[in-house]
């Protein structure tokens, strides 16, 4: 399975895929100190990127984290009572939405609350933490902040004096260090990824089992010892596909003789 990264910084998406065993394509227009296990790296501005380079690359999910900068000021009145105007953070961010969307593949942005003044509202949230995209795990980690008070918490880093140690370093490193993903909620979109790619892989079975029961009135005798498509092999002769199909994901279906209706054993429900 392979991932794209556009923003990837410190890798903090692609840690969590690439520990579970995918291949990930790192894409930022800065050159990372590191580059994981499992992990490629592309040198290049994302503006650059189009929607035939993702589909040629056959990704099976994408994550983007766009920089936050020019948002994050907006959540700032008191240090910041005039900012300016976010124009390549809108930029960047729509450009890289625009394409994910068309690409049809299962992805999610990330970035910060201010941004929804700009981009729209976010589909979901984990903490301080915004998203947007197709492929949002229904339930996330809580408690999950962003920046300082969430490497403090989680001892990713320490204090010096009462000076945190990120402030030794180079305001661009600093940044990026703040901005990384939590391991937690990169974990859980990365197994609500592979949950997504198995049912996906899943019905893709069921409908070619499906079209060749109902085209020949009988199983298909290549699947029957396969467990995910004991349902369609157990439905009534000259069904159509879209009732084996639907007969697979809630049950073996059942005909009721008074009624003329189907139902299912599994839920009882009326189809």
């Amino acid at each position: 399975m392979r991932l794209l990264d556009l923003f990837c910084g410190r890798w903090g998406w692609s840690r969590a895929f690439a520990a579970r065993g995918w291949e990930c394509v790192g894409v930022d227009w800065n050159a990372p100190s590191e580059i994981p296990e499992r992990c490629k790296f592309l040198l290049l501005n994302v503006l650059l990127i189009d929607l035939a380079y993702v589909k040629n690359m056959h990704f099976d999910f994408i994550v983007c984290s766009s920089p936050c900068e020019e948002f994050s000021v907006w959540g700032m009145k008191h240090f910041h009572p005039n900012p300016k105007y976010p124009e390549m953070g809108i930029k960047l961010f729509n450009h890289s939405r625009a394409i994910l969307e068309a690409s049809g593949v299962p992805y999610v942005m990330e970035n910060v609350k201010p941004a929804q003044k700009f981009v729209g509202q976010a589909d979901s949230r984990c903490g301080s933490f915004y998203l947007w995209g197709n492929a949002i795990p229904p339930i996330m980690p809580q408690g999950i902040r962003k920046g300082a008070t969430q490497m403090r918490r989680d001892g990713r880093y320490k204090r010096h004096g009462g000076v945190d140690e990120q402030m030794y370093k180079a305001k661009d490193v600093r940044a990026a260090n703040l901005a990384t993903i939590p391991p937690e909620l990169a974990s859980c979109v990365a197994d609500y990824a592979e949950r997504l790619l198995e049912q996906k892989s899943g019905w893709r079975k069921i409908s070619k089992a499906a079209t060749l029961t109902a085209s020949h009135g009988h199983a298909w005798t290549g699947v029957r010892n396969s467990p995910e498509l004991m349902p369609v092999l157990a439905a009534p002769q000259g069904a159509s596909p879209a009732r084996l199909a639907h007969a697979a994901g809630r049950g073996t279906p059942r005909h009721t003789p008074r009624s003329g209706s189907w139902s299912h054993a599994r839920t009882g429900l009326p189809a």
